[in-house]
């Protein structure tokens, strides 16, 4: 149970910020149809597909534009998370803040309570099996990217140097759009739905504490919640495991930034990993300083140049 939950929990947190984020919605083109009276005629083309401008604009409209994700600084999503494989159901909340604040945690009964958090500069986790943890370096930068196209204040141009549009085609019974994303920290392909331009999935392989991990997301169920157009449901895959979220209510109310700071057991985590930096630099330090004295080679006397032999005394100077 304790590897099934290691490879599920850092997905956890994440499935709101993949649900939420901007779809590069595709607009199709409509290919020209060969006249009626011409049946000899050769095929139409393929549509082609569209730019990458055209997708990130549709995105924003059919998500409830951008301007209205701009206005919104906090969220509160309130629902269940169900690992029907394992029989587990239970409670979830999560509550984000702009930017890069984040909190969520989730009950499950006979296990405990399952907390996961980001307070713009430090990641972190605690449960009854693993106990309080630090977010891994790698982990915390993809969790930042995500979080930033989420709330619609990043261009993915500025996030990903790679970005192509890549194929129409069958994701999860529904035609899509595929749309691949690229940088140093994150790889991801987003499928966006043909017909209504909403996000319908993410495919992308997720830093955990296990190492990197494929996983699949398939997101729908969307409705209006206030101004913006919401997922209500989202099903994970990953490494033969499904993790299914529900997200039955949304606010947008300020949220107290106490929320948002570091509980006593992750700031002592986080003391002693600044003090063992500091120590392993105080060594290095100590160490280059030796290596500058103790291990240079002794400095070589020269040798005294021997006298030419003479039957007088010489008046000259000394070499």
């Amino acid at each position: 149970m304790q590897t099934r939950l290691r490879r599920l929990r850092p997905l956890a947190a994440c499935t709101l910020l993949l649900a939420g984020a901007p779809a590069f919605a595709q607009t199709p083109a409509t290919a020209p149809k060969a006249p009626a009276s011409a049946p000899s005629a050769p095929k139409a083309a393929a549509p082609a597909l569209p730019t990458f401008e055209e997708i990130h604009q549709r995105s924003l409209e059919a998500m409830g534009g951008k301007e209205a994700m701009e206005k919104i600084e906090f969220t509160t999503v309130t629902g269940f998370m169900e690992m029907p494989a394992m029989g587990m159901k239970g409670a979830m909340k999560t509550q984000v803040a702009v930017p890069n604040r984040q909190r969520t945690t989730m009950t499950l009964p006979g296990l405990g309570e399952i907390q996961q958090g980001m307070n713009g500069d430090v990641g972190w986790s605690i449960d009854p099996m693993r106990g309080p943890a630090l977010t891994e370096p790698k982990e915390m930068a993809q969790q930042k990217t995500l979080e930033e196209l989420s709330n619609g204040r990043l261009d993915p141009r500025e996030v990903f140097p790679t970005i192509e549009v890549r194929s129409l085609g069958d994701f999860a019974g529904r035609p899509c759009y595929e749309v691949f994303l690229k940088n140093d920290d994150l790889e991801m392909t987003s499928f966006y739905d043909a017909k209504t331009y909403l996000v319908a999935g993410v495919r992308m392989t997720m830093e955990s504490p296990l190492g990197q991990i494929p996983a699949e997301v398939v997101i729908e169920d969307y409705k209006k919640q206030g101004d913006l157009m919401l997922p209500g449901r989202s099903t994970t895959r990953v490494m033969g495991q499904e993790q299914v979220v529900v997200f039955e209510s949304y606010s947008f109310d300020p949220i107290d930034e106490s929320v948002f700071e570091l509980p006593d057991a992750i700031k002592g985590l986080l003391a002693a990993r600044e003090a063992r930096e500091q120590a392993a630099e105080n060594e290095g330090e100590n160490g280059n300083a030796g290596t500058a004295t103790d291990d240079a080679p002794p400095a070589r006397r020269p040798r005294p140049r021997p006298r030419p032999k003479t039957d007088a005394p010489s008046t000259a100077p000394t070499p």
